[in-house]
C-alpha cells in the first residue's frame, strides 16, 4: 500500500530532518536545519517555534496521532476494498456477463471463477476469455489515467497549499472526494450503468488530490507535531504499519465480501469508512500548522508554488556538486515504480484468466500474502542488513529478488508458484527503502554543504 509516493518522503524529510545518527553519518558538523529549502514566512524559520507545534502539551500531541491514524487506517481499508477488490473483478464480471451470458455467477461456497479451466473448453470460449481480458486491460488503463494523472499536477499545488492555508483542509479535501466517488460506484454498480461513466467517477476523485495527496499533507502533519530526529521516524513506521494492517483487512474482507454479497456491498462499506473518516478528521482533528506560520497574504501566486516545489530539483542553492546523487535516486524510484504500480492491473487480469481462474477470496488472499511479505518480513529483514551491509548493496539485492519474483510470475502455471513468486518479490521492498533509506541520506548530503 497503497505504496506511496517520493513525494511524501521528499516534504517531510527535506523540512524537518531525518534520525539525527543518519545526519551525523552525511554531515561533517552538526549544525541543525534552520529553514524549509522551499521557503516560508521568515518566523518559521527559527528552530525555536518547533514549541508552537506542543502547544497543547502531551495530551494533545497524543489525541492528534490517534485520531490521525485511525482516519488513515478507515482511508486505507476502504481503497483496498473498492480499488483493489471491487473495480478489477467488477470490470471483468461485466464484460464476462457480456460476452458469455449464458454462464452463471455464483455467490457462496461454490462461487465459480469466471473462466473455465477444464479440458473440456472449447476453443471459442477461449478466444472469448481472452477477448474479455483485453477489453478489461483496456479499461484499467482509461481508469488509471483518471484516477492518477490529475494528481500529479494537482499535487504540486495543493500539497504546497498546506504550507499557506494548513494541514487539515488538504487532508479532508482527497477524502471527500473518494468519498464522492465510492457513493457513485454503489449508484453504478447497483444500476447497472455503462463502465464509461465509472472513468467519470474515477476522474471525480483524481482532481481531489485521490490517496497520495491525503496520505503526503498527513504526513507532513506528523512533521509539524513531532520534533526530528527518533520519534519521528519512529512515527512515521507507526502509521506505515497501521497502513499496512488496513490494507490487509480491506483485502482479505473484499474477497469475502465479493463472494458472498456480490459487489455493491463491499462498495457501500467502502462509503462508510471513508465517511467515518471524513467525520473523524473533520471534528476531532486540530490544526497543526501555527498561524504564525501561515502566509499573511490571501492573494496565492501558483505561479511561484508550481516554482517552489521545483527549485529543489533545479536551483543551485544547495547541494553543489552532490545534486545529481538525489535526482539519480528519484530517477530509480520512478523506474520502480513504473513495475511495482503497473503490474497490479495486469496481475489481477492474469489471475481471473487461464490457466489460474481465480475467485474473489483467492484474490484477497494473494493480495493479503504481499501486504504481510512486504510489511512485516521486509522491513524486519531490511533491518537487520543494515547492521552487515551497505544500503547500495541491500538496494542491488531488493532488485534482483524482484526481477527473479517477475520471471516466476510469468513462468507460473499453478496457485503456489504465484503465491511463492509474491513473498519473493516482497521479501526485500525495495520501493519503500529507496524512499525511506538512499533518498534521506542523498538529501542530506545537499543540504548539509
Amino acid at each position: 500500500m497503497i505504496d506511496q509516493t517520493f513525494s511524501t518522503i521528499f516534504h517531510l524529510q527535506t523540512k524537518d530532518g531525518f534520525n539525527q545518527a543518519v545526519l551525523d553519518n552525511a554531515c561533517e558538523n552538526d549544525s541543525p536545519e534552520t529553514a524549509p529549502l522551499l521557503g516560508g514566512p521568515p518566523e518559521c524559520h527559527d528552530e525555536d517555534t518547533k514549541v508552537l507545534n506542543k502547544r497543547g502539551g502531551r495530551g494533545q500531541f497524543l489525541k492528534s496521532c490517534f485520531v490521525l491514524s485511525s482516519g488513515l487506517f478507515l482511508l486505507v481499508v476502504a481503497f483496498t476494498i473498492i480499488q483493489l477488490g471491487v473495480l478489477h473483478q467488477y470490470v471483468y464480471y461485466v464484460y464476462y456477463k457480456k460476452y458469455l451470458p449464458n454462464v452463471t455467477y455464483n455467490s457462496g461456497e461454490k462461487q465459480k471463477s469466471y473462466c473455465n479451466n477444464s479440458a473440456n473448453g472449447t476453443s471459442a470460449e477461449e478466444q472469448i476469455q481472452n477477448k474479455i481480458q483485453v477489453l478489461a486491460s483496456q479499461y484499467m488503463i482509461y481508469a488509471s489515467l483518471a484516477l492518477y494523472i490529475p494528481p500529479i499536477f494537482g499535487n504540486f499545488f495543493l500539497v504546497t497549499l498546506s504550507d499557506t492555508f494548513g494541514r487539515k483542509p488538504f487532508i479532508i479535501i482527497p477524502i471527500f472526494g473518494a468519498l464522492l466517488r465510492s457513493a457513485l460506484f454503489v449508484i453504478g454498480i447497483h444500476f447497472e450503468l455503462d463502465l464509461q461513466w465509472f472513468i467519470l467517477f474515477l476522474l471525480i476523485e483524481g482532481t481531489t488530490g485521490g490517496l497520495y495527496c491525503q496520505i503526503t499533507v498527513s504526513f507532513s502533519y506528523i512533521a509539524d507535531i513531532t520534533e526530528k530526529g527518533d520519534k519521528l521516524i519512529f512515527l512515521l513506521v507507526i502509521i506505515e504499519v497501521i497502513g499496512g494492517i488496513g490494507g490487509l483487512i480491506g483485502t482479505l474482507s473484499s474477497g469475502y465480501l465479493i463472494r458472498e454479497f456480490g459487489f455493491v456491498l463491499p462498495s457501500f462499506i467502502s462509503s462508510l469508512c471513508l465517511l467515518a473518516a471524513l467525520l473523524l478528521l473533520g471534528v476531532f482533528l486540530p490544526e497543526s500548522l501555527p498561524p504564525e506560520c501561515k502566509s499573511r497574504s490571501k492573494r496565492i501566486n501558483f505561479l511561484s508554488k508550481f516554482k517552489g516545489v521545483w527549485e529543489f530539483y533545479i536551483s543551485s542553492k544547495n547541494g553543489n556538486g552532490t545534486r545529481w546523487r538525489y535526482v539519480f535516486s528519484l530517477l530509480i524510484l520512478i523506474c520502480v515504480q513504473f513495475g511495482i504500480q503497473g503490474r497490479v492491473n495486469v496481475e489481477t487480469l492474469y489471475e481471473l484468466n487461464k490457466p489460474f481462474c481465480w475467485n474473489s477470496v483467492l484474490l484477497g488472499w494473494f493480495m493479503a500474502v504481499r501486504i504481510l511479505s512486504s510489511y512485516i518480513i521486509g522491513l524486519v529483514l531490511i533491518r537487520v542488513l543494515r547492521c552487515c551491509v551497505s544500503v547500495e548493496f541491500i538496494a542491488l539485492v531488493g532488485a534482483t529478488s524482484h526481477m527473479a519474483a517477475f520471471i516466476l510470475e510469468a513462468l507460473a502455471e499453478r496457485t503456489f508458484e504465484l503465491f511463492l513468486g509474491k513473498g519473493m518479490y516482497y521479501i526485500l521492498k525495495i520501493d519503500i527503502f529507496l524512499k525511506n533509506q538512499l533518498m534521506p541520506v542523498n538529501i542530506l548530503r545537499m543540504t548539509c554543504i
